[in-house]
């Protein structure tokens, strides 16, 4: 079984189900990215090579996964498939990671076994790297699975653990219909737009839809309280607009360990993510969400690691206004005051150094010290600067939106000479002529023009540059009282000035 077939909206990847058997397993990976290009999300993946992520797969992923101690025992029978080798892995974020490899025999059997109780999860079974069927662990850790390489969910038996049971019936059951859908899809995508067969292929497809959806509700009803039904009600029951104010993934059973190891949480995160990106939604709303997702994910303490770690890491890695703001909330609600409590003191020390860097270019702090290279080779302190207002530009070269910023700046200060103001003004890039000859054309040379071609002074970490053009504002004791990005908001805080 292939877990797109889980996913009732994702008709086009199911196409591609009698193809899935006979591909590489990075060819899945690819077909989940798929249902996610119409949003934000090619930067949300997790990188492993992360500081924080490092850490947490260390001190909380493995941790975990190994603490509970019992014996788990899954007998595999593979036909025609002798003598070659068999990964038993598992299901985390956007990965699979090994739990073992071992060789089936000359009669296609192989024992898969350990002292240890495994985690619940969604797990599966990669025959020579290209062809897998995934399992349900749970309660039953001693079963028996034969099945052979031509048709893995048609011939699937199993025996010793009911879940995995009713898990396979309900796929067998919408094996045909999926496979339909999935034809019907490929020939849509290849119709014109106008074609009248079009509406006629959506209507069959609609009612191939009701079949697979009336299949889910009853194996939901059929398998009781098991992981099973919280994860094909995850999967089938997502609402249409995904989630708002008042329907905030109702859907998704966060207390179920078991949905961890599986694609749900990282599906989740990254629809709060994606929603809040793409709709350029204030801070405030995007902390809230944030907020809530992590309310309701202490239902169960291995999902609220996850959950908050994905955070913590997407707002380590990814670079835009406000999000530096976001990663210093969590260090500061969470792990400063004992609320996540799992990193190690070198993680949690190197956490929090990344907050206090942050944490400089946030509206109230007190600015940085700078002291740069000005166009004739001599330095300039910003903290030696004695004004009633300060502006900290920080601006590019080919850049249309800082043009119109510095624009509007030297308007401003030409309409406004009697107001007690200096403007520092930094250029961001490495070409010095291109900046000479910007400042003479764009900017003004009554302004500090300062530079630091290769950040030795490490103002892009303190003053979070991550675009240009931006805009501090300080007061005369350099605690900075604004900030600003974009050639819009720049002009808007010009003109509430002058209104003013």
């Amino acid at each position: 079984m292939y877990l797109a077939v889980l996913f009732k909206k994702w008709n086009f990847i199911c196409a591609f189900n009698s193809f899935f058997e006979k591909k590489h397993i990075l060819n899945k990976i690819l077909f989940f990215q798929k249902r996610y290009n119409h949003l934000i999300l090619s930067y949300l993946e997790m990188k492993t090579s992360n500081f924080i992520f490092k850490f947490f797969l260390i001190t909380v992923l493995f941790s975990n996964f190994s603490q509970v101690f019992a014996q788990y025992k899954i007998e595999l029978k593979i036909n025609n498939y002798k003598n070659s080798e068999v990964q038993f892995a598992y299901y985390y974020a956007d990965n699979q990671y090994i739990v073992a490899s071992e060789k089936t025999d000359a009669n296609g059997k192989i024992i898969f076994s350990g002292k240890e109780k495994l985690a619940r999860g969604l797990y599966l079974f990669i025959l020579g790297g290209k062809t897998f069927f995934d399992v349900l662990i749970s309660d039953d850790q001693e079963f028996a699975i034969e099945t052979d390489t031509v048709f893995m969910v048609k011939n699937m038996k199993i025996k010793g653990s009911q879940e995995n049971e009713i898990f396979y019936e309900f796929q067998k059951e919408i094996l045909e219909p999926v496979e339909k859908r999935g034809k019907l899809s490929v020939r849509m995508y290849e119709l014109p737009e106008n074609s009248d067969s079009v509406e006629i292929i959506k209507n069959q497809i609609e009612l191939l839809n009701q079949i697979t959806d009336k299949a889910w509700k009853k194996y939901v009803e059929k398998s009781g309280e098991s992981f099973l039904k919280n994860l094909l009600t995850a999967f089938n029951s997502e609402p249409e607009f995904t989630y708002s104010k008042d329907v905030f993934f109702e859907h998704i059973q966060f207390a179920d360990s078991g949905l961890v190891r599986s694609p749900v949480l990282n599906r989740v995160c990254k629809l709060v993510l994606a929603r809040n990106l793409n709709a350029n939604l204030p801070m405030t709303l995007f902390k809230a969400d944030v907020i809530r997702l992590l309310e309701k994910s202490q239902a169960n303490s291995e999902v609220f690691a996850y959950v908050f770690t994905h955070f913590l890491n997407f707002f380590h890695s990814f670079q835009r206004e406000g999000i530096n703001e976001l990663f210093v909330f969590l260090y500061d609600d969470y792990i400063a005051t004992g609320k996540v409590n799992w990193f190690k003191d070198q993680a949690k020390e190197q956490i929090k150094n990344e907050a206090d860097l942050y944490r400089n270019s946030m509206i109230g702090s007190k600015a940085h010290p700078l002291d740069l290279e000005g166009l004739s080779g001599e330095h300039f302190a910003l903290q030696s600067l004695d004004f009633e207002h300060i502006f900290v530009l920080f601006w590019s070269t080919g850049c249309g939106h800082c043009e119109e910023a510095m624009k509007a700046l030297r308007d401003f200060t030409n309409e406004n000479k009697t107001l007690d103001l200096a403007i520092y003004s930094v250029y961001t890039k490495e070409d010095r002529k291109a900046w000479s000859d910007f400042v003479e054309q764009n900017g003004s040379l009554d302004w500090i023009n300062v530079w630091d071609a290769k950040n030795e002074s490490m103002y892009k970490q303190n003053y979070y540059v991550v675009s240009t053009p931006i805009l501090y504002v300080l007061d005369r004791k350099m605690k900075i009282v604004n900030k600003f990005s974009g050639d819009e908001p720049i002009k808007m805080y010009l003109n509430q000035i002058r209104q003013n």
